[in-house]
């Protein structure tokens, strides 16, 4: 049907777009490059499916990054490519491995000589204790408030109160957005942040970061206890939610480049209030459900079935690569 996405469980169309407060825009696929057309339809794991000349997809599937807005006319850069859907769960792994890298993992050079790959152990997390397994051990994410992710954006065009960066926490379960304006990124005032965040909702799990894992040991060492994981592929585990919040500080800058900070608050209490693309129901409803959850005064343990089964000379290791560490 023309004016209508074709991502999988995507309801934008023309009409319904005109009363969203967020800015979604339409885009064909790329007909006279067939191998990024052939990038895009892998992207978006329909069976049997290619794009007619009416097929679109609409900007809510593309990173920001991909996005070119200097003109009237919001255009696709030229190497961009969809990595943002609502998959089912049994499909959502394979549509990560696609995601940028960020800055702790940059790509190498492109070099005639094929680089040794690094001793086995060097990959294995739990040879790095700031490091959550990120490369076989996913959060079960059953119940709110128990993980969230934490992200920085920034630096900005500096506001009148000198703000620069802004600290994000978002609750995987709700959705529920927490938002922070911040006049440097370090690890102090990051730190403060959580623990106000902590006084008012209680002890998570845990929170997964893209941060470095030197800015995270900061952190964690500052708000005494090991609450922070190091998990660079933690935003991916609900790319829709980033996306549609890089998308709305974006906005806020430019609409308001010297008091944005002034706007943030209640621009993500707003998102908070309206129903999500992903869950279908409002974040605020979801983490209020029930009534408000008794706070936590104290780090709660990591569940036992997410444990590393290891012997007895390994927990050793382990003990002593702690010791090291912290």
């Amino acid at each position: 049907m023309p004016g209508r996405c074709s991502a999988f469980n995507c309801r934008n169309t023309f009409k319904n777009v005109k009363h969203k407060t967020n800015k979604v825009t339409f885009h064909s696929f790329p007909k006279r490059d067939p191998k990024r057309i052939k990038e895009w339809v892998g992207q978006m794991k329909w069976k049997d499916w290619q794009p007619t000349p009416h097929s679109l997809l609409c900007s809510e599937h593309f990173e920001e990054r991909c996005m070119d807005r200097t003109g009237q006319t919001v255009r696709l850069r030229d190497d961009a490519i969809p990595t943002i859907f609502a998959f089912p769960s049994h499909l959502q792994k394979k549509v990560f491995s696609k995601l940028r890298q960020f800055p702790e993992d940059p790509v190498p050079e492109e070099s005639t000589q094929r680089e040794k790959s690094p001793p086995t152990y060097l990959n294995h997390s739990i040879w790095h204790p700031s490091r959550f397994h990120d490369d076989y051990c996913v959060p079960q994410i059953k119940e709110k408030w128990d993980w969230l992710t934490m992200d920085v954006k920034g630096p900005f065009p500096e506001t009148k109160s000198r703000h620069k960066f802004v600290l994000t926490v978002m609750d995987y379960y709700s959705k529920w957005m927490e938002a922070y304006p911040m006049k440097t990124n370090n690890s102090k005032e990051i730190a403060k942040i959580i623990s106000d965040l902590i006084s008012r909702f209680g002890f998570p799990v845990g929170i997964l970061s893209c941060l470095t894992r030197a800015h995270i040991l900061e952190v964690r060492d500052k708000l005494t206890c090991q609450l922070i994981f190091y998990r660079p592929l933690g935003v991916s585990l609900d790319p829709v939610t980033k996306s549609l919040v890089d998308r709305l500080v974006s906005d806020l800058v430019k609409e308001h480049p010297d008091r944005w900070d002034v706007y943030l608050a209640a621009s993500v209490f707003s998102f908070c209030c309206k129903e999500h693309p992903t869950t279908r129901q409002i974040p605020l409803s979801l983490l209020r459900c029930g009534g408000t959850q008794s706070v936590s005064t104290s780090p709660r343990k990591l569940p036992v079935s997410w444990r590393l089964p290891v012997t007895e000379k390994m927990e050793d290791i382990i003990r002593t690569l702690e010791t090291k560490w912290w």
